[in-house]
């Protein structure tokens, strides 16, 4: 009864009603109400669906997520490996320049190689705990798409942070001394543009080169886009940086459009994995029956 789906009372309507006439309508009241919610939110549910491929078999999802973790190890092992090994052969450049390496002065130069230090600890650890994951089974349970989210996060710290534009921002109040930046200094001003580079292919390397699921790989992108955009907004606005904040904003929409292309790309790629792997475990089944 359409009416019957506003809420009502029903003696405000039919003050000569038997109270169980009023009861029963009241009843139906309220369950009209609660089919109609009920049909909203699955009408709300068959929207989304297409944009979630989790399968609907909680179970199933689950193993698809345990199959996936050891090619996930694997490769993000390979690539902590060689990025190891960059980060190791990059240092050595840093440190052949030349100006003499002064570690009591913190500089934009020394600022970058510390942040170089970290980041290949960071990449040497990593890869060790994947070795010791695929090879030895070792810390199984660890949710390893998380541990990776995580770490390609930390990844996109060295190019958001260690720039010459964050350096001046933060020298004198945590180093008490300022060294001289000349941001149209061709040094400078290539450490600053490589940082939205760095932090793209960050972005394409989740959604890409890695088997991390759509329904949550999207939190690398928010957070290191989220955080570029803030310490370069920051900057722009307090005059260290090379780009007007106008600029910046353009910058920001432009790197945005590029995640969204890796994520389309990602998400097509998962559709196919998903689709190999649940074909390979009814030919499994089959065989088995």
């Amino acid at each position: 009864v359409p009416w019957l789906k506003h809420s009502f009372c029903p003696t405000h309507f039919f003050p000569y009603l038997s109270p169980d006439l009023t009861r029963i309508l009241s009843q139906m009241a309220a369950r009209t109400r609660m089919m109609a919610a009920s049909s909203r939110a699955a009408l709300v549910r068959s929207r989304m669906h297409g944009c979630d491929l989790r399968f609907a078999d909680r179970s199933a999802e689950a193993a698809f997520k345990r199959d996936l973790e050891p090619v996930l190890a694997t490769y993000t092992g390979i690539m902590g490996f060689g990025l190891f090994v960059f980060t190791g052969a990059f240092f050595v450049v840093l440190m052949g320049g030349d100006e003499p390496i002064q570690w009591d002065n913190v500089g934009p130069r020394m600022f970058r190689i510390y942040g170089m230090l970290a980041e290949g600890t960071m990449f040497g650890l990593f890869s060790l705990l994947c070795l010791l994951r695929v090879r030895c089974g070792f810390l199984r349970v660890l949710d390893w798409e998380a541990v990776v989210i995580c770490m390609m996060v930390a990844v996109a710290q060295q190019p958001i942070l260690c720039r010459p534009s964050v350096y001046s921002m933060i020298c004198r109040p945590v180093f008490g001394t300022c060294a001289a930046v000349d941001m149209a200094d061709g040094y400078h001003l290539g450490m600053e543009m490589n940082g939205p580079l760095i932090v793209d292919m960050v972005i394409t390397a989740a959604h890409l080169s890695l088997p991390i699921r759509s329904c949550r790989v999207w939190v690398v992108d928010v957070a290191v886009l989220l955080e570029y955009f803030v310490v370069t907004l920051y900057a722009a606005r307090s005059g260290h940086y090379i780009l007007a904040p106008g600029d910046c904003l353009q910058l920001f929409g432009l790197m945005a459009i590029l995640a969204g292309f890796a994520f389309a790309g990602g998400r097509r790629n998962e559709k196919h994995v998903r689709s190999d792997w649940k074909a390979r475990g009814k030919v499994v089944k089959q065989q088995h029956q």
